[in-house]
């Protein structure tokens, strides 16, 4: 078949998801946020600062300046610390106004099938931005999307304690755990584009062949982590595209999977993390979470949480805030300070 060219080195499209800036808040801004809330559990000399942060938050999302979608990683993550889980989700719920992005697999779903259209020549799927991030319109005044909330009930599936008992079984591994040694060593150690491809064709190749070619046994196969629905649908949308099993076999052989923007950023952050680890600075648990959270939320956010090391991974690093248009706020108490003066600033938006 006639192949379009893949697209550049790194990934040449900067998505936004909609009118309203998009924050992405980590465990540590949720649990301190809720710790606020409550007036007790920090440090006095802090506690202005994270109650001042909340209000601010709290006054962006109702005047439809901001949004503050929920993620599934970042819930399960606070679901595993059972002192913070329920005030944090209260913090997250009332935040969000129950909007709330897709899946971890969801959104790599989705950016697999943007690159696939291209590498078939079709054109981009007909539908707003917002689709292909987060469930529902987050153009919606705020009112609005709380009220459709309430009505359709708790979201992300909060109430599931599966993937909880996942984490604390140790079923959600780190990259030097799921990977094999030679794809590892290639992913830390090889060129960009040969890292990028061999965490590609491992890990959303396997998905994408299994979900397209694979029987229900192939498929069931699969770890209770993998929500085997997301790859099923792509699977059924990529087949109405003209999709067969030739054209499959020649887009896993192409460099086109090496551009999915979950599997560059992905990369990017595991290699950045070996090369710092190398001088020092050791694994943490918290570090695949989020490498996670960064790679899939990152192309569509204004403004995102992490912690001192992702933050320095992205800005000094990689400079991906540069790239992208996202600017990174650590836990440090001057960032607290910024992240709510930039909220406070931000502008009112024409729905």
């Amino acid at each position: 078949m006639s192949q379009a060219r893949p697209p550049g080195e790194r990934n040449d499209v900067t998505l936004r998801v909609c009118r309203k800036p998009v924050l992405s808040l980590d465990t540590s801004y949720l649990s301190n946020l809720a710790r606020a809330r409550h007036g007790e559990g920090l440090p006095l000399h802090v506690l202005e600062a994270w109650t001042e942060l909340l209000h601010a938050l709290t006054e962006a999302v109702w005047d439809d300046r901001l949004v503050c979608p929920a993620f599934n990683v970042q819930v399960e993550e606070v679901e595993m610390d059972d002192r913070i889980a329920g005030p944090a989700w209260v913090v997250l719920r009332s935040l969000s106004l129950g909007l709330a992005f897709h899946t971890l697999d969801g959104i790599v779903a989705r950016q697999v099938e943007d690159v696939a259209r291209r590498f078939l020549q079709l054109p981009s799927a007909d539908e707003p931005p917002w689709r292909r991030v987060v469930q529902s319109d987050p153009d919606l005044p705020a009112t609005e999307m709380s009220r459709q909330a309430c009505l359709t009930g708790p979201f992300l599936a909060f109430n599931d304690r599966n993937s909880v008992q996942r984490h604390r079984q140790g079923e959600y591994k780190g990259i030097r755990e799921s990977l094999p040694a030679p794809v590892l060593d290639t992913v830390l150690h090889g060129t960009p584009v040969e890292s990028r491809l061999a965490f590609a064709r491992l890990v959303v190749g396997r998905r994408l062949r299994d979900a397209l070619l694979g029987s229900s046994a192939t498929l069931a196969r699969w770890s209770l982590a993998d929500p085997v629905g997301e790859w099923i649908d792509l699977a059924s949308r990529l087949r109405a595209a003209g999709m067969g099993t030739r054209e499959l076999l020649e887009f896993l052989a192409s460099p086109w999977l090496a551009h999915v923007p979950y599997v560059d950023l992905y990369c990017a952050l595991a290699r950045a993390a070996a090369h710092v680890g190398a001088t020092g600075r050791p694994g943490q648990p918290s570090d695949e979470a989020d490498r996670c959270i960064v790679s899939a939320l990152f192309p569509y956010c204004s403004l995102m949480t992490t912690d001192r090391f992702v933050k320095h991974l992205v800005t000094t690093e990689l400079h991906l805030d540069a790239q992208y248009g996202c600017q990174v706020f650590s836990g440090k108490m001057e960032d607290v300070r910024l992240l709510t003066d930039v909220v406070r600033s931000l502008p009112a938006v024409v729905l």
